[in-house]
């Protein structure tokens, strides 16, 4: 994606999610790594996170360097159980990843709660929920991806909103990650031209020049507008409403 149109697309989706920063990536695993990586994971180290989600989940905090420890889900709504990822922390547990499905959101409540009475970084997996809604227990309402530090998304032509391949990180308001660390990770650990200072990789979002600003604007629009997911944990049926791939 030029650069041009790759700033103006993550200023709008800044404002539109309310968040600190969103960095385009080229998919939904290169989301996941890159917040990650930006952790310096040890290999004892461990994140825990679901086994009922897709293989770049775990492929993600494998190759960051850490262990991924999965908790088991629900029943009702094959989510992760909060209430067992207590008793999966230890002291080598840096992170949880709890993976919004099917159009649902976790339960953010508890889960923000064990991170911060436990000093962890909360990296939401939001590939199948872009633009869902969460209602916390006080009242307050926000979208899948913003709640934790960071939010990933894909943008893969079977989510709700395609560019055909493609991703974004949200790093939200008082985030306890490097947002610029995070952005420098996907285009090669630069700060700077060609000053390297981090391992990183070429995660940047490239499409095809026809796709413009103005399209990819539409679709977010179309799809925050047009989704009924909300309440707690997003129980409501999802409806994009119109075709984003009409204009």
């Amino acid at each position: 994606m030029p650069v041009i149109i790759r700033n103006i697309f993550e200023e709008y989706c800044t404002e539109t999610f309310d968040v600190q920063q969103t960095i385009a990536v080229n998919n939904g695993t290169s989301a996941l790594i890159a917040p990650l990586w930006s952790m310096d994971l040890k290999p004892d180290d461990e994140v825990i996170t679901t086994p009922f989600t897709f293989i770049g989940t775990s492929n993600a905090i494998l190759i960051a360097g850490a262990k991924p420890v999965f908790v088991d889900i629900n029943e009702d709504d094959f989510l992760i159980d909060p209430t067992k990822i207590e008793e999966a922390i230890t002291d080598k547990t840096r992170a949880i990843l709890p993976v919004h499905l099917f159009g649902q959101v976790c339960d953010m409540d508890s889960i923000m709660q064990i991170a911060r009475l436990n000093n962890l970084v909360v990296i939401e997996d939001t590939a199948q929920s872009f633009s869902a809604e969460y209602t916390s227990y006080e009242g307050w309402t926000k979208m899948a991806g913003t709640i934790g530090d960071v939010g990933c998304f894909s943008f893969h032509k079977t989510k709700p909103m395609s560019t055909f391949e493609g991703g974004m990180i949200t790093v939200n308001q008082n985030s306890r990650l490097d947002g610029d660390k995070i952005r420098s990770i996907t285009n090669q650990g630069q700060v700077g031209k060609y000053n390297h200072e981090y391992l990183g990789f070429n995660f940047r979002l490239a499409e095809p020049g026809k796709i413009g600003t103005k399209d990819y604007k539409a679709a977010v629009k179309k799809v925050v507008k047009g989704s009924k997911i909300k309440g707690h944990r997003g129980c409501e049926i999802f409806d994009v409403g119109e075709d984003i791939q009409k204009d």
